[in-house]
């Protein structure tokens, strides 16, 4: 039996997919240029994978099941409607995981920047710059720790 919940569900999955599509398009605004002596770099590689993964998330199709579409019926409407927030809920948790990198590997790539402003790192310099991959690889590793803690 329907619960009436249906338009309350409905509203659920455009917020999803609202910040679902807010995620990724920041996402995609992630284009650095970085020299060919840096194109290898540890941040810049990070952000390029951000990107491809992100698009692997948008190719991935809605597993439809032709045999659940809904026919009027509000227990059906009501189990698709669930699928699909499922599904989306999925789909935002990954983009946001994504997203999260690439904000790292930005703030890399600021920190970078800002330390190399004189050229070539000097010794003082070098401390800075693994400080920055440190915390890139950090993030890039676990972008939700809190989570873990939550668990335990």
């Amino acid at each position: 039996m329907a619960d009436g919940l249906n338009e309350a569900r409905a509203l659920r999955i455009t917020e999803i997919m609202t910040e679902f599509q807010s995620l990724q398009r920041r996402i995609a605004e992630y284009a650095p240029n970085p020299s060919p002596e840096e194109y290898f770099e540890e941040g810049y590689e990070v952000l390029r994978q951000c990107r491809a993964e992100a698009q692997a998330v948008l190719v991935v199709p809605y597993p439809v099941d032709l045999s659940q579409v809904p026919n009027g019926s509000g227990d059906a409407e009501k189990r698709q409607l669930q699928r699909i927030i499922l599904d989306a809920s999925a789909r935002r948790f990954q983009s946001k995981k994504i997203y999260l990198r690439a904000v790292a590997a930005i703030k890399w790539s600021n920190a970078r920047n800002t330390t190399l402003q004189s050229g070539k790192p000097l010794q003082q310099q070098t401390v800075l710059l693994q400080q920055a991959n440190t915390n890139l690889r950090t993030v890039s590793r676990d972008p939700f720790p809190w989570i873990l803690m939550r668990s335990n």
